[in-house]
């Protein structure tokens, strides 16, 4: 017999990640794996990281889904404070903040995740191999969210 399950990483913890990202900064693209946009000069990245056991009963399970948000910004020229660290430092910023006012999230009284954290910010963050085309800077924040479900 087959058995019946959400895909809960995308559904309840990505899709709401991009849901808060879109209405926040409609104008920029959010990707996900190697698919970078060739036209624009700004992106959002969303990387699932983990999923780990919280609390296990019977009927039911809380996890904690980790993924990495990272922001890649493309400036040319002499990496300088107004072009590049204070550009990078306001989003830094900016997503933190856009981050704890969502802790807990149940857009139209459906619940999605509690207890959002935002564990890290790397302002400067490395380029990963496949980003690593032309004048890219990145901010990397490492978001962790808990998701009850019941079986």
């Amino acid at each position: 017999m087959a058995i019946t399950y959400t895909n809960i990483i995308k559904e309840r913890v990505t899709d709401s990640l991009e849901a808060i990202l879109k209405a926040e900064f409609p104008t920029i693209p959010i990707v996900y794996g190697k698919d970078l946009p060739i036209r624009g000069s700004q992106w959002f990245r969303l990387i699932p990281v983990s999923d780990v056991a919280e609390a296990l009963a019977i009927d039911g399970e809380t996890r904690r889904y980790a993924v990495q948000i990272r922001y890649l910004l493309m400036i040319g020229g002499r990496d300088a404070k107004n072009t590049h660290f204070t550009r990078l430092s306001s989003m830094g910023e900016h997503i933190k903040r856009l981050m704890a006012n969502n802790r807990n999230y149940s857009p139209s009284g459906t619940y999605k995740y509690h207890d959002l954290a935002c564990t890290s910010v790397i302002y400067g963050a490395d380029l990963l191999e496949d980003e690593d085309v032309g004048d890219l800077s990145a901010v990397s924040w490492e978001i962790e969210v808990s998701v009850g479900e019941s079986f």
